[in-house]
């Protein structure tokens, strides 16, 4: 339910008769790695199909295709403005084991450590991101690009910081990394909003150093 509770929201407002489909107005992103099209993501935007294949132990290199994550891939047009393509197929290469990935904290709640899986999108993206080779440090500057959906602040909230609500296009967030754990992960003051999730985080070389998750 709380991947839908926006979307619920607006169809009781709408006084919808249940049972209603309600279409997902959510998701999250990835990035290219490479020219052969594999994409960073997020373990929790695929975790049903990781359970779907059986890949919660783990697996590292082994393509499978994924019937039920939809992929756009966005390109920049001569016009200069953003559009998205739907991907013809979508494979999913490697995850971490899910033991891993999330440690349960009880009452259905999770705290997300290897947050991550590696994809395969084709068509390929026409242009890749450099990772890298290092780990962040307390302080420094960091950026994310994304394509959320909508904002999590609430409209008071944005009105006040004249902040637009979220609409899919990009936006960009600055922030500083103010913790790093002994497993590579950190944490950052980024403004993430619905949809940044598997967004790439960046240092100020434009080398990517983190994916998003929250």
């Amino acid at each position: 339910m709380a991947m839908v509770q926006h979307e619920f929201a607006q169809a009781v407002r709408a006084g919808a008769r249940f049972p209603v489909e309600l279409p997902l107005i959510g998701g999250g992103g990835g990035f290219c790695i490479d020219a052969a099209g594999h994409v960073l993501t997020n373990y929790h935007l695929v975790a049903g199909e990781i359970e779907r294949l059986g890949r919660q132990g783990g697996v590292l290199g082994v393509e499978q295709p994924c019937l039920g994550v939809r992929a756009e891939v966005t390109r920049l047009g001569a016009d200069g403005r953003w559009a998205r393509a739907p991907a013809d197929r979508v494979w999913l290469v490697s995850n971490p084991p899910a033991s891993r990935a999330v440690h349960d904290l009880g009452k259905g709640r999770g705290e997300l450590r290897e947050d991550w899986a590696l994809l395969r999108v084709e068509p390929p993206p026409p242009a890749a991101l450099t990772l890298a080779p290092r780990s962040p440090v307390v302080g420094e500057s960091v950026w994310m690009a994304g394509f959320p959906l909508r904002s999590a602040r609430p409209a008071a909230t944005r009105a006040a910081l004249g902040y637009d609500d979220a609409d899919g296009s990009l936006r960009i967030s600055h922030g500083q990394v103010t913790a790093v754990g002994d497993d590579d992960s950190f944490v950052s003051d980024l403004d993430g909003s619905m949809g940044s999730s598997g967004s790439p985080v960046f240092d100020a070389l434009g080398g990517v150093i983190g994916v998003f998750s929250r």
